[in-house]
């Protein structure tokens, strides 16, 4: 009975988003210019807390240091063979040039001697290629986008920086510019010596940052559901992240109508220093908040860059296995799309993986790779068909024109399906067993790579252990028919194994601190496995990931050994 009328209300909760209130909350919230730490970004906020007030949500808006950076100008000039100016984006997290800018001779990525040398590298601003180009002596580099140039942060560093961490920060100026332009100056260099001058100013600050908070509390239990996104923007950023908040607080309406009907609590969060930041906001709430998260933060729901014009994609967002059923379930049911989904990555906000909260989605709806040309719109994943948020991604040109008010309600009513059957179900919709399925997947890879080399044979037989008593714990999750005490210490048990398979698959060092930013390995304890492999036997380089992979494998024995505990 129980579930089938929150089935019956689900269904009302999707005729219910409101395609007006939805493009009036994203007209309110884009009509601000969000830097980090800024006015206009506490104005923002201020109206979306006046909002969230008004559905009877207990709000706050606490305070932060951030280390925030962000670019004021940035210029390149030819100064010979010809003379010619381009205008160009400096990246957060960079160095301002001098006075007057650097001059210098320009090399291509591809030529030997960067020493003294302005490079030009395609793509992105990237953290690892501008590291690599100080290495090999540049004073400068000069990234190549597409027909237009994107905003973004050149660092790894999760969150504020510490000081072990700051030499990772980039130590050279750098300036994007569009690729038109560059090819031009590649195309100089074709026929000779080349001298650019190149001139940027970069913010680097601590500043006061603020967040916006709410609770819509529930007396049934004491644990909640995170739903949160990043409210700061390049320029007026319609679409990311203006469109998701509108989804925050159409969601948030929705849920509070029905808040009696809740089996658990819902706390809304906007983050401030997500790009500028680099997710500054949420990895300070993570550190101030660890203890109340790690024992009352069921799930975390993430939402970022939605109802973009012909953004068609939405069957392949990021979500943790334990989760997967739960979003195929849903986004099946209401477009008929056949979901393949894709691993969640170390972007959008996800700093919660030391803490060991299962999250779902991120960025969400995307472009389809085969409309989408060379633009450099940010992608990830193995996705098939994924291609990105548009090519007004991180630009001027990020305003309300690119938002189509049907994609953003279906991308609305997804969302709240999920929140709804996250905030009602008994026992939490996960599935522990698809989570275990992939470490053994991980793990037999490797075996299969490492044959001869490492036995992976204990834990690989512990892995089945596991996946055994889990598929009978997850019928036990299932039959929950009912909230109670019986599905509350059901869900206490959920909790408990996935912070323990959070930890093990998402996070690699000191759960107390933050990963840098890059690639996710399926179990990154194990990852120097596949160098392991790749090293030949009996060298320095054999025997120093022979060690590390040992150190890695008694971490991942430790956490399966507590997982097969719990179970």
């Amino acid at each position: 009975m129980y579930l089938r009328q929150m089935n019956e209300e689900e269904t009302q909760i999707l005729h219910d988003v409101s395609r007006d209130a939805l493009m009036e909350y994203t007209r309110g919230v884009s009509r601000w210019v969000r830097i980090s730490s800024l006015q206009e970004e506490v104005d923002s906020l201020k109206y979306l807390k006046g909002l969230l007030d008004s559905f009877g949500y207990h709000t706050e808006m606490p305070e932060y240091m951030g280390y925030i950076s962000y670019p004021v100008k940035a210029f390149v000039t030819i100064e010979s063979p010809v003379e010619k100016a381009f205008k160009g984006i400096s990246a957060c997290f960079t160095p301002s040039t001098p006075i007057g800018g650097i001059m210098a001779e320009a090399a291509d990525c591809t030529e030997a001697d960067y020493r003294g040398k302005v490079v030009l590298m395609d793509g992105l601003a990237n953290a690892v290629k501008i590291k690599e180009a100080e290495k090999k002596g540049a004073v400068a580099v000069l990234f190549l986008h597409d027909q237009n140039i994107h905003n973004g942060p050149a660092s790894d560093i999760w969150g504020n920086p510490t000081q072990s961490r700051l030499d990772t920060l980039p130590a050279v100026p750098v300036v994007s510019v569009t690729k038109p332009d560059g090819a031009e100056i590649r195309r100089l260099l074709k026929e000779g010596h080349v001298k650019v001058r190149v001139e940027s100013t970069v913010v680097n600050e601590w500043r006061k940052c603020p967040l916006l908070i709410a609770d819509l509390e529930c007396p049934k239990s004491d644990k909640y559901i995170l739903f949160s996104g990043h409210i700061d923007s390049w320029d007026y950023g319609a679409m990311d992240n203006g469109s998701a908040n509108a989804t925050m607080i159409e969601c948030a309406r929705l849920m509070a109508q029905r808040k009696d009907k809740l089996a658990r609590g819902l706390r809304i969060a906007f983050w401030s220093g997500h790009s500028q930041g680099k997710y500054a906001g949420s990895a300070w709430y993570a550190d101030h908040h660890f203890e109340d998260l790690r024992d009352h933060c069921a799930a975390h729901l993430n939402i970022d860059s939605v109802g973009g014009e012909n953004a068609v994609v939405v069957e392949e967002p990021p979500v943790m296995a334990q989760a997967w059923d739960l979003a195929k379930d849903v986004i099946e049911g209401q477009t008929g799309a056949a979901f393949s989904g894709k691993r969640m990555a170390r972007n959008a906000d996800q700093s919660f993986f030391g803490v060991g909260i299962t999250s779902i989605f991120g960025t969400f709806s995307e472009q389809d790779i085969s409309t989408v040309g060379d633009s450099l719109s940010f992608r990830y994943g193995e996705g098939s068909r994924a291609g990105g948020l548009g090519w007004w991604w991180h630009t001027e040109h990020d305003t309300i024109d690119k938002i189509s008010p049907e994609l953003l309600v279906r991308d609305c009513r997804l969302y709240a399906a999920v929140l709804w059957r996250l905030l009602t179900a008994p026992a939490l919709p996960f599935v522990i067993g698809r989570a275990v399925e992939e470490m053994k997947q991980t793990v037999d890879r490797l075996q299969d790579r490492l044959v001869g080399t490492f036995d992976f044979a204990p834990l690989q037989k512990r892995l089945d252990e596991i996946a055994g008593k889990a598929a009978d714990f997850d019928a036990l999750c299932r039959a929950a028919a009912e909230p109670g005490e019986e599905a509350e210490a059901l869900v206490e048990r959920q909790m408990k194994l996935c912070r323990n398979i959070v930890r093990l698959v998402y996070h690699e060092n000191d759960v107390y601190d933050f990963d840098l930013c890059g690639p996710l390995y399926p179990l990154p304890n194990l990852e120097c496995g596949e160098r392991l492999a790749a090293s030949m036997e009996g060298s320095s380089r054999y025997y120093l990931y022979l060690t590390q992979l040992q150190k890695g494998y008694n971490r991942v024995m430790e956490y399966c050994g507590q997982i097969l505990e719990l179970l």
